[in-house]
């Protein structure tokens, strides 16, 4: 008992990066909708304007963007890089993710 409480070899940190790599692949599309940081949680949002409100706390990247420049340079990359920076500024805990397949993708089992 006191080894497990210090040497936990089943533990594994997980990372965007590393999840992407585990979704199996008869997933067609999956993302992350939601961290936890320490004992709260906030759902991901990687857009500088929205465009919706919500009474749910959720990440704001403009938060971590000092500057317009700074602003513009992160609008304008990739949604799975502004993720990973989200990932990197927030560094979660814990992840929630939506995965989604097609029907034709699902095969039945006996």
């Amino acid at each position: 008992m006191i080894v497990d409480a210090y040497i936990n070899s089943y533990e594994e940190l997980y990372t965007l990066e590393r999840i992407a790599q585990i979704i199996p692949s008869n997933l067609n599309a999956w993302s992350p909708y939601g961290f936890t940081l320490e004992r709260n949680g906030v759902l991901v949002e990687s857009r500088l304007d929205p465009g919706f409100k919500l009474p749910l706390p959720r990440t704001n990247p403009r938060q971590k963007l000092v500057s317009p420049a700074l602003e513009a340079a992160y609008d304008r990359l990739p949604k799975q890089s502004q993720l990973l920076l989200l990932e990197d500024w927030y560094a979660p805990s814990n992840y929630t993710a939506i995965a989604h397949c097609h029907r034709a993708s699902i095969t039945s089992h006996p």
